[in-house]
């Protein structure tokens, strides 16, 4: 093909109205009508210049949605070109270009391209109806109708085709009406229809517009006595109308004047109605708010009198509840006098007893005290070797925080003096791979949803330091590789990658953690990649693509300058040929070591 790649916009109109079987255009005309029986539909060409070097091709086609495109026909012809029946909006489509060896050789870019609706005219009238071919008049036609193009092709036409059409020499679209314009030497006497074609191809016709010859002097004399005669009987009618319409009104104005007087009696009549129902209706209110008035004071002082009734109950309990109070705490108290005289009395014979106790058991105490002294003696010197153990231990526990709080001192320091200076990055992992998307990892290739075999390293430099974060940059290079077998073949390919990263560094409180996010692009090299057999395998291959990647870590502060990051970057390939022509993308999970200084 002269230009396998580019994009064009294809116009194609489609109708949903009733049209006769056409047969397929040419000359660059997208569409034709096919009918069967009473069916019509519209079918739509697509077509590309043919190359003899191919033996078939794919067609993938695409309807516009509302969040991209979504497939919709995918076919294999041997021609160069597709017949399709689409229904109106936007639309794309491309090639897959097959070798005599049956293999994809290329695939061609998307070529977009729209169907539009084809709109039907209908002509509803034309004015006016006939033309007389006489000198000094103005030959126009006004055509009324719905869905008229304003570039739509107007003409007359003889009936059954059979002649010249004639169309106007001017033309004016106001709102579904056509003004169209003739001179005298474009009009021949005869019978004509009116045409209206829109842009596709869908017309209307209607009706039967006649064009008379010149008249001859007397014809146009007789004419004239005719219309003279006609005037004046038209104008002897109109007389007569307009005496009868004139006592016709007088009797009208009688009869509205004796109605307007009826109205008016009735009017009085229903007034002086309202007046007194009105009068009655202000007694009866009267009377109503009056006797509500009397009931709601009745009420009020019912209330006042209940309410004073309370009270002075409410004052008599409260002054029968302080006599009993009153009461119960004098024989509370003469209770309490009699219970302390009897305690008085137990407590001095408990104190006899206890004096003869104490004089017995004070031998007792002796030899318990001397056995007491014996054993806190004993007591004493384990609690010393306790002692002399737990500050043993305290002063290790502290020599120990001593040392954590020094380096997180010499740790934050070393923050602070590096603040003006930029920080050097370096770390290196393990990193896997998970495949997210790409023709690479579907069916024909690698299926495996997880590939262990990976690693990474990063150099990184962050000259900008501020409050809000660390700016910098870093390059990356990275190693997996990928293997599949299946009962037919085994698969496998290296992938080295390089990467220059945009890096901004988040620390969080005390310099303990920080988030990691970088974007940049690389480069990626697809590298002993081919098909084993067993018996037989393909030729290696590689090729190299551009990439784009976006990555997070979350990086932890283990001791000095040294960190461990746990994180995921996420790459895209970029398409480049057959062997990716859509591109890749997928997910590379890390656990790095670094070193930050």
């Amino acid at each position: 093909m002269a230009n396998r790649k580019g994009c064009f916009i294809l116009t194609l109109l489609l109708t949903c109205l009733s049209l006769g079987a056409q047969e397929p255009a040419s000359g660059g005309v997208g569409f034709f009508i096919e009918q069967t029986g009473d069916s019509r539909q519209f079918i739509q060409r697509l077509s590309w210049p043919r190359d003899p070097a191919v033996l078939r091709y794919e067609v993938f086609l695409e309807e516009a949605a509302d969040t991209g495109y979504r497939e919709l026909q995918r076919k294999s012809t041997e021609e160069n070109f597709l017949q399709v029946s689409l229904r109106p909006g936007a639309y794309r489509y491309r090639l897959g270009v097959y070798n005599f060896l049956d293999r994809l050789a290329y695939t061609t870019e998307w070529v977009n391209f729209e169907v539009l609706k084809a709109i039907q005219p209908a002509i509803r009238s034309f004015t006016p109806p006939e033309f007389f071919l006489e000198n000094g008049i103005s030959w126009q036609i006004t055509v009324l109708g719905r869905d008229i193009a304003p570039d739509a092709d107007a003409m007359l036409r003889p009936p059954g085709g059979a002649g010249q059409d004639i169309r106007p020499l001017s033309r004016e679209f106001t709102e579904n009406a056509l003004r169209l314009t003739f001179n005298k030497e474009q009009l021949s006497p005869g019978s004509y229809e009116i045409r209206i074609m829109n842009p596709g191809g869908l017309e209307d016709s209607r009706g039967t517009f006649t064009i008379h010859p010149e008249k001859t002097p007397e014809e146009r004399a007789r004419e004239e006595r005719q219309r003279l005669e006609e005037q004046r009987r038209l104008d002897e009618l109109r007389r007569l109308e307009e005496q009868r319409r004139l006592e016709g009104l007088r009797q009208l104005d009688e009869q509205r004047r004796l109605e307007e007087q009826r109205r008016l009696e009735e009017l009085r009549r229903l007034e002086e109605q309202r007046r007194l129902e009105e009068e009655r209706r202000l007694e009866e209110e009267r009377r109503r708010l009056e006797e509500e008035r009397r009931l709601e004071e009745e009420r009020r002082l019912e209330e006042e009198r209940r309410r004073e009734e309370q009270r002075r109950l409410e004052e008599q309990r409260r002054l029968e509840e302080r006599q009993r109070l009153e009461e119960q705490r004098r024989l509370e108290e003469q209770r309490r006098l009699e219970e302390q005289r009897k305690l008085e009395e137990q407590r001095r014979l408990e104190e006899q007893r206890r004096v003869a106790e104490q004089r017995r058991l004070e031998e007792r105490r002796q030899l318990e005290e001397r056995r007491r002294l014996e054993k806190e003696r004993r007591l004493e010197e384990r609690r010393q070797l306790e002692e002399r153990r737990r500050l043993a231990a305290q002063r290790r526990r502290e020599e120990r925080q001593t040392g954590r709080e020094r380096r997180e001192r010499e740790y934050l320091q070393n923050i602070e003096d590096r603040s003006q200076r930029p920080d050097f990055v370096v770390s290196a992992g393990y990193a896997p791979l998970l495949p997210l998307y790409g023709r690479l990892f579907q069916e024909d290739a690698f299926t495996s949803p997880f590939f262990p075999l990976g690693a990474a390293i990063r150099v990184g430099v962050l000259p900008l330091k501020r409050d809000w974060g660390y700016l910098g940059a870093e390059l990356g290079a990275s190693w997996f590789t990928m293997k599949d077998q299946t009962e037919q073949y085994t698969v496998s390919a290296h992938v080295p990658e390089t990467q220059v990263d945009l890096l901004y560094q988040l620390w969080l409180p005390k310099h303990i953690m920080a988030f990691n996010f970088r974007l940049g692009a690389g480069i990626t090299v697809l590298t002993n990649f081919l098909y084993d057999y067993g018996e037989a395998s393909d030729p290696p291959m590689t090729a190299l693509y551009l990439s784009l990647n976006a990555g997070i870590s979350l990086r932890w502060h283990i001791i000095g300058p040294f960190f461990i990051d746990a994180g995921a970057d996420f790459t895209h390939v970029l398409s480049n040929g057959a062997l990716l022509p859509e591109g890749l993308g997928y997910l590379r999970p890390a656990l790095n070591l670094s070193w930050q200084f």
